[in-house]
């Protein structure tokens, strides 16, 4: 932003340069709005509150498959069941997370996410076609993602469990209801 306010007052200062200048700030200008957008629906999506997870996570999937291109899919199993708005929050935390995880690590093509709803909890299952990982590893690394993953799934009472192999990763937390 301090650098197109510069430019922006550079340009006036000279009046026949401003036209072409002009179009380089509206660029500039529609990236650092399109930046803007991604911070503010990373920290906390609106159609959380509005439409609830399952909602929530169909759009961060999209979302994600547009900007990594690489292929996801939801799956919503039983009948799903609202939470109270700081528990929607750390799951739709744990599922990003998990999400920037595989964009970031696996060299996966595609993952899927299901989550299944039943009267006693929340089951979400992560998986992905990427190159797996060493999970006895990854306890002993400093792998802050999945710490804060085990953290929140820690906060909600839950339990997570994770496999991997060379054919890809599959992520596992059961949340009570």
């Amino acid at each position: 932003m301090f650098l197109l306010k510069l430019e922006i007052e550079e340009a006036a200062k000279n009046c026949d340069n401003f036209k072409d200048r002009s179009t380089r700030l509206s660029d500039s200008l529609n990236s650092t709005i399109q930046e803007l957008r991604n911070i503010m629906f990373d920290l906390k999506p609106k159609n959380l509150d509005d439409f609830g997870l399952d909602f929530a996570i169909k759009q961060l999937s999209e979302h994600i498959s547009k900007s990594s291109k690489i292929d996801g899919s939801v799956e919503i199993i039983g009948k799903p069941k609202r939470f109270n708005n700081d528990s929607e929050l750390y799951l739709f935390r744990i599922i990003q997370e998990s999400l920037s995880n595989v964009i970031k690590h696996s060299k996966a093509t595609e993952y899927n996410i299901q989550l299944l709803y039943s009267d006693e909890n929340l089951q979400v299952f992560i998986s992905d076609n990427g190159i797996g990982f060493d999970v006895d590893n990854s306890q002993n690394d400093k792998n802050y993602g999945l710490l804060n993953i085990s953290e929140r799934i820690n906060a909600l009472n839950g339990i997570m469990k994770i496999e991997s192999s060379e054919e890809g990763t599959l992520l596992l937390f059961e949340i009570p209801i």
